[in-house]
């Protein structure tokens, strides 16, 4: 009896380790989940781009979900696959060159066509993919120029302004004792428009300026502020206890001016509303009065839209009031709404001099907001040389870089100059007009970054 007890029990145990053991079955799946190229620091963002993998019925296809960078070089990469499953063989074909993968061989991805061929773990299931990769053959930061006129005006003028409306392009100049007006709708073709009257016969036609979200032209000088729905028939309206010293720009949907009291020479600044009331704003001046190195004239100034989509006005370089070049730079912006429609706005004013090293004095450059970046182009320097150099500042004109000559460069035949006009329309740089050398140019230029609308 205990014998057989015991052949029983050795019986169970073998019956049960028998009963316990895993059959794996080989898998089946041959096909890709992922593939991307090892980084390289020759070729930024080649491991970065990514590809989709579409499996199809028959041969698949693996490409990229956008085309590699401008300049990537496909003759030494490292291609890195991964499987849906562990295959038994997998083979890369270049041309007529067919090797086994490793994941850390160099290749050349120029020896086309490129297959992968993978065979499953059953040594049964097979897939095969067809792999493209694309390069930007066109340098995604080239800026690319045009000019589309020589001159718009017949003579030569002593100072001229350019703006863009929604109607199209406004082209204003003085020659010292008259004041002229060209239009345009795509700023190649200009028409000369009836003499602009209600103007001084010695307007500083530079310091003109356009309120889109009212339509209207404004201009500024010692008799008060001058308005104007068409840029041809100007309105004077003297300012009630106040002189203007000078037209600043349009911010916010609001034209600002610099002004005094009357029988003052403290100088503030202040917005004009809708009625041609001033609205003095003291939370921007230390003492209610605007610093000693505030320009007056000769500055650049430029509305914007920073990456959270907060509007920005930005003042810089110029003369002060007693004709002293500054390199100063302010920045102004919304510090709180009104509740209600009919009160002001409540601004704030950064003074840049306290955040950079001191800047080099400049004027008459021209600034505009374009590919979400401030753009400078000409003005001078406090040498009087005219600048030849493009610059760009991605914070918000606290700092200046110059362009990369081999991508941002004027175009061949173009003059250096100051006091031109930069605009855009979004998709283009307009430079217009301004003073070289060699007299006052009357100029369309227009430039393009290759990548504005990819």
């Amino acid at each position: 009896m205990k014998n057989y007890l015991k052949i029983l029990l050795i019986f169970s145990v073998v019956l049960t380790a028998c009963s316990s053991k895993v059959v794996t079955t080989p898998s089946s799946d041959a096909t890709v989940s992922k593939f991307y190229f090892m980084s390289d620091s020759r070729w930024p963002g080649l491991g970065e781009a990514t590809f989709e993998v579409d499996d199809r019925v028959d041969t698949g296809w693996i490409y990229p979900t956008d085309s590699l960078r401008y300049g990537t070089r496909l003759d030494s990469v490292v291609p890195r696959f991964v499987f849906a499953a562990t295959p038994s063989s997998a083979n890369l074909t270049l041309g007529d060159t067919t090797l086994s993968l490793t994941g850390t061989d160099t290749l050349n991805f120029y020896r086309t066509p490129i297959y992968v061929s993978i065979v499953a773990a059953d040594t049964k299931a097979k897939k095969v993919y067809e792999i493209k990769v694309f390069v930007h053959e066109t340098d995604p930061d080239l800026y690319v120029w045009e000019r589309l006129t020589s001159s718009i005006c017949p003579s030569e003028p002593m100072e001229t302004k350019a703006l863009l409306t929604a109607d199209g392009f406004y082209f204003f100049t003085n020659n010292g004792f008259e004041n002229r007006l060209y239009t345009s709708a795509d700023a190649k073709t200009w028409a000369a428009e009836a003499a602009p009257t209600g103007l001084p016969s010695d307007c500083r036609v530079r310091s003109i300026c356009y309120n889109d979200e009212e339509d209207l032209f404004y201009y500024a000088d010692e008799a008060g502020v001058y308005t104007s729905s068409d840029g041809a028939i100007w309105t004077l309206q003297a300012l009630a206890g106040y002189v203007p010293e000078a037209m600043l720009m349009v911010f916010n949907d609001e034209p600002w001016l610099i002004v005094k009291r009357v029988g003052e020479t403290a100088l503030r600044l202040a917005t004009l509303s809708s009625t041609g009331k001033v609205i003095l704003h003291n939370e921007l001046m230390a003492g209610d009065t605007l610093p000693e190195d505030f320009p007056t004239y000769g500055f650049a100034a430029v509305e914007y839209v920073d990456a959270g989509l907060y509007r920005h006005g930005l003042v810089a370089g110029g003369f002060t009031k007693s004709g002293r070049m500054v390199g100063s730079a302010y920045n102004i912006e919304v510090a709180s709404r009104p509740v209600e429609d009919t009160l002001p706005c409540v601004y704030r004013m950064t003074n840049y001099a306290y955040l950079q090293a001191k800047a080099e004095p400049h004027a008459y450059r021209a600034y505009v907001s374009y590919n979400d970046q401030l753009e400078s182009y000409g003005g001078v320097n406090e040498r009087l040389e005219i600048s030849d150099s493009i610059r760009f500042s991605d914070d918000a004109g606290l700092t200046w870089t110059v362009a990369d000559t081999a991508e941002s460069r004027y175009p061949e035949g173009y003059s250096i100059r100051y006091e031109s006009s930069a605009l855009t329309d979004g998709e283009y740089i307009y430079v217009i007009g301004g003073q070289g050398t060699d007299g006052v140019y009357t100029d369309v230029y227009r430039a393009k970054l290759n990548s504005i609308d990819w």
